[in-house]
C-alpha cells in the first residue's frame, strides 16, 4: 500500500510540473500582450459578439485560451483573468458553459479529422452549439446558478 501510494504521489507532481511548465510560460505570455495592448485590440474586435452574449470585453481573453488550447491549461488563465477582471459569478457562468462546450477546437479538430470527420463541419457544429447553449443560459437565466438555487430556496 505505501508503495502504491509513494508512485501516486510522484505521478501527481510529475503531473503538476507538466502543467506548470505550460501554464506559468502562457501567463507570462499574455501578461506581454496586455502590455503592448493585444489583448485590448482583440476585446475590440470582438465587441459586437462580447455584446450579444452580454459579456464583458475582458472575457476575449479566457475564451480564445479555451477554445484554442482547451480546459485544462486555460483554466489557470480564466482563474487569473477572472480574479484580476473580478467577473461575475453570472459571467463565469456564461465563459465556462461557452468554453466547457468548445474548448480545444484545434486539438480536438485534428482528432476527429483524424477519424475522418469534416474538420470544418466540427469546429463549426461546435462554436454555434456554444453559442447557443450560452445564448440560452443568458436569456433564461437572471442572475446566473445563484439565482436558480434562490428561487427554489436552496442555499
Amino acid at each position: 500500500m505505501l508503495p502504491d501510494l509513494y508512485h501516486s504521489f510522484l505521478g501527481s507532481l510529475v503531473s503538476l510540473y507538466n502543467l506548470a511548465i505550460i501554464i506559468f510560460p502562457l501567463l507570462i505570455f499574455i501578461e506581454l500582450l496586455k502590455e503592448i495592448g493585444l489583448i485590448s485590440l482583440l476585446g475590440k474586435v470582438f465587441a459586437p459578439l462580447t455584446k450579444f452574449l452580454k459579456l464583458p470585453e475582458q472575457s476575449v481573453l479566457p475564451v480564445t485560451v479555451g477554445f484554442l488550447i482547451g480546459l485544462t491549461y486555460g483554466a489557470g488563465v480564466m482563474i487569473t483573468v477572472a480574479r484580476d477582471e473580478n467577473f461575475s459569478t453570472r459571467d463565469l457562468t456564461k465563459i465556462l458553459v461557452l468554453v466547457g462546450i468548445s474548448h480545444a477546437l484545434v486539438e480536438e479538430t485534428v482528432i476527429f479529422a483524424g477519424i475522418g470527420a469534416n474538420a470544418t463541419i466540427v469546429i463549426v457544429a461546435r462554436v454555434l452549439s456554444a453559442l447557443f447553449a450560452t445564448v440560452l443560459y443568458s436569456r433564461f437565466t437572471r442572475g446566473g446558478l445563484n439565482a436558480l438555487h434562490d428561487s427554489r430556496g436552496v442555499s
